[in-house]
């Protein structure tokens, strides 16, 4: 039942508008200077970005975290290379541990999960979250690579 409820919860603010938003604290630095260099103490940023901004924020920044929150199922047709497949759940509720002092870009399929998710992680307290704006979908429209994950591969012949 429980499950039910996050899943209606996201589809609910997934379409309500919620996909296109972006939302930055006041006093934020720049767009290229955050994909450059930390973010000074005391500011949040949630922020939905581009598949182009997403990759020279991961050429750029060596402590960045970039969490795939799409299925397994999802993610054995192909995954951004560089990403950590995290359940969505898990994350909610607080159960993967992770710094919050570092800077975290969410993707899944098409953006609204990873944005619900970036959410939720900003209001637990993590001061730098992104989501990838148009997910996984967006990146291969971009033309951006994708890999496959061995952990998801099933034996060759299958």
């Amino acid at each position: 039942m429980k499950t039910a409820v996050v899943v209606c919860m996201i589809m609910v603010l997934a379409w309500g508008g919620l996909l296109s938003a972006q939302e930055v604290t006041p006093g934020a630095a720049a767009v290229n200077q955050q994909a450059a260099q930390s973010v000074p103490a005391g500011e949040k940023i949630l922020k939905s970005i581009s598949p182009v901004e997403a990759l020279q924020m991961q050429q750029s920044r060596s402590d960045l975290i970039f969490l795939d929150v799409r299925t397994p199922q999802e993610r054995s047709y192909g995954a951004i290379p560089g990403t950590r497949l995290v359940s969505i759940y898990d994350l909610m509720k607080g159960a993967i541990p992770l710094p919050k002092d570092k800077p975290i870009l969410l993707v899944c399929a098409v953006g609204g999960r990873s944005y619900v998710a970036a959410q939720v992680m900003s209001k637990q307290g993590f001061q730098e979250v992104y989501n990838l704006s148009g997910g996984i979908s967006a990146w291969v429209k971009a033309g951006l690579p994708l890999m496959q994950d061995p952990a998801l591969s099933g034996p060759p012949g299958k």
